[in-house]
């Protein structure tokens, strides 16, 4: 169950925030919203909620995920997640990250400050000593999950095309993450999804570089590249937006996570 506590942490970090930077007088009033499922093997696990408002300068992200239907009875997980950030250039500044609910049995609380380019973790409770501390030096020109995906998407909204890559520091791991354009196709079919048609897809590969936990057997596993796609739409009045995203991971195996609604705002 921890296992699959880790690799929802890692979808929320994925889906969040992926739909593309619409200027603020469009929605002057409210956020956009967003909600996808997540399936492992066919069955419904995880719900994640996103809300994002923006404008030509910044951008404020929140995210929710929260474990669906019977792994919800032996998997509790319910996790907000917040990033603030200004767009600087084709680049991102993040500027404060924050994590905060219940997961792996215990209330959890995260907050990332960022001075001169560099995140410091101000709160992480509890404390996981476990953990190889990742050093000052290598988060330098790291930013967060959410920060990531406004970086995608912010190319993607300029270019048309995702080519791209970052450091990302998740208050306990370094992750690289890097992505390509794999051009226009049509949508796989799945009856899931009730989005169907072409789409621009994404491919990506993150990979963690440091913050492992100490004497882990599933260290060479962890360091491996994981790979995955994501299949955008341009949704009227909203926007490139993430529909589909699959993900294989090396120990449960496939994830695939669905726009489960049109978004709204």
């Amino acid at each position: 169950m921890r296992r699959l506590a880790g690799v929802a942490l890692g979808v929320l970090f994925t889906v969040a925030g992926m739909a593309s930077p619409v200027r603020a007088a469009t929605y002057p009033d409210g956020a956009v919203t967003l909600r996808y499922a997540v399936y492992l093997h066919g069955f419904h696990v995880v719900d994640v909620h996103t809300g994002y408002t923006v404008n030509a300068a910044a951008y404020d992200v929140r995210t929710t995920l929260q474990t669906d239907g019977i792994w919800a009875v032996f998997l509790k997980m319910n996790i907000t997640s917040t990033g603030t950030g200004r767009f600087a250039g084709d680049a991102v500044a993040p500027t404060l990250f924050q994590s905060d609910g219940f997961s792996r049995g215990h209330d959890r609380h995260l907050t990332i400050r960022y001075a001169d380019g560099t995140p410091s973790v101000a709160v992480l409770d509890p404390p996981e000593t476990d953990r190889v501390p990742v050093e000052a030096d290598q988060r330098a020109g790291s930013i967060d999950t959410l920060s990531a995906m406004m970086l995608m998407l912010g190319t993607l909204d300029r270019t048309g095309q995702c080519d791209g890559s970052a450091k990302v520091f998740d208050g306990l791991r370094l992750i690289t993450m890097s992505s390509h354009s794999a051009g226009k196709q049509a949508l796989p079919p799945d009856r899931r999804l009730s989005f169907t048609g072409d789409a621009v897809r994404c491919d990506f590969v993150g990979q963690q570089v440091a913050g492992f936990v100490r004497n882990s057997r599933h260290e060479a596993q962890m360091r491996k590249p994981q790979p995955g796609s994501v299949w955008f739409q341009n949704l009227q009045g909203y926007g490139m937006v993430a529909v589909r995203i699959e993900l294989n991971h090396p120990k449960i195996g496939k994830l695939t996570v669905l726009l489960a609604e049109p978004p709204g705002h």
